[in-house]
């Protein structure tokens, strides 16, 4: 196995993490085969990075979720099981069909400095390239297709899976107060 150390702030504390590669052992590689060959009654789920960290995992990119699990989802990259933290991720049961916009880390040399602070990630070959403006859609360099630019992520975070993080509890304490707020006002439109 090999590890790579992260760390991410989740609901304003740090939490730090062992990101882990599956390498050759014959069992695991074998029932990784066999979760790739099964089918599965539910649909197929899919995850990217929502933190910046220093691991293999492209950030932009959609990986098929081949196990998940309260604490952490195993990825497919590149035909091998990759363990990640569930908080790190965006899980969604759908494959989006558009680019992904993502913030350039600091100091990294790749891609170039000339594309400016963001670019865009393929979302059926995980190509990188440079963002056209205030573009509505682009073409893909590597696979010469074509998708909408997604600029905001807010209209897929109606279908995200959401674990046990603090974004999950405050959504549900907000549908909670929603849902007060709603009996209370149905109760005085009947009593007036």
């Amino acid at each position: 196995m090999s590890r790579v150390t992260a760390s991410h702030l989740v609901g304003g504390q740090r939490v730090a993490a062992v990101l882990q590669r599956a390498a050759a052992p014959e069992v695991l590689a074998n029932q990784f085969l066999a979760l790739r060959r099964a089918r599965m009654p539910q649909l197929e789920q899919w995850a990217r990075m929502r933190a910046r960290t220093t691991c293999p995992v492209r950030r932009g990119a959609w990986y098929r979720v081949v196990q998940l699990t309260p604490t952490e989802a195993v990825l497919d990259v590149n035909r091998q099981p990759f363990a990640v933290p569930r908080p790190f991720l965006q899980i969604l049961p759908i494959r989006p069909r558009m680019w992904s916009v993502v913030l350039r880390s600091r100091g990294s040399t790749a891609p170039p400095q000339s594309w400016g602070p963001r670019y865009a990630v393929c979302p059926r070959c995980c190509a990188r390239a440079p963002l056209p403006g205030q573009s509505v859609s682009m073409r893909c360099p590597g696979c010469d297709m074509a998708f909408v630019i997604a600029w905001s992520d807010s209209h897929w975070r109606v279908f995200e899976l959401l674990s046990g993080s603090p974004a999950a509890r405050g959504i549900a304490k907000a549908r909670d107060a929603a849902v007060r707020l709603w009996k209370g006002s149905a109760a005085r439109r009947f009593d007036g």
